[in-house]
């Protein structure tokens, strides 16, 4: 049922108002859209790099898997878990989104005379994984947070587009 419009100046001046608002919100809408748009885009082929990098060093490592059954003394799956992870915040058309700032790991300490000669060569790469791995995460729930908003902004567009400025007209 639509509203009932008084027939006067004032509610007429109102209504313009009103209208003209809403009609100047609308272009700051259409360029969020666009950004966002954009950014995805540019997201979800940075997530495809990253999900790429990490099978490529799950390939990797795959080398080391029969040599990480044998009992050597050393923790070497444990060597390569992060100690630290920080992550930060960063704003993209007025989006808050996360973004990997460092994965820190603690110095293992191991005797080079004792371990095998491919000890390091298994942490780096089983660390460059799990770096990845932590990376790619982040991507995706920052690639998510996207796409949250920007179905909200096309949501709010149509609303105006389709039925707030046709109504107030």
């Amino acid at each position: 049922m639509a509203d009932k419009v008084k027939m006067t100046r004032p509610e007429l001046r109102t209504r313009r108002d009103v209208l003209a608002r809403y009609e100047r919100y609308l272009p700051t809408l259409s360029l969020k859209q666009q950004k966002l748009q954009l950014a995805v885009l540019e997201h979800v082929q940075r997530l495809h790099a990253l999900e790429e990098r990490v099978d490529k060093n799950r390939d990797a490592l795959k080398k080391y898997d029969c040599l990480f059954s044998r009992p050597s003394g050393f923790d070497i799956k444990g060597a390569r878990k992060p100690a630290r992870v920080l992550e930060g915040r960063r704003s993209i058309a007025g989006v808050e989104l996360p973004y990997l700032e460092s994965a820190q790991f603690d110095e293992p300490s191991y005797s080079f005379f004792s371990t095998a000669p491919w000890t390091e060569s298994a942490i780096a790469l089983g660390r460059e994984l799990e770096r990845s791995t932590i990376e790619r995460n982040v991507a995706r729930r920052r690639l998510d947070r996207l796409r949250r908003e920007l179905r909200r902004v096309n949501q709010r567009l149509n609303l105006f587009e389709k039925v707030m400025i046709p109504k107030t007209r």
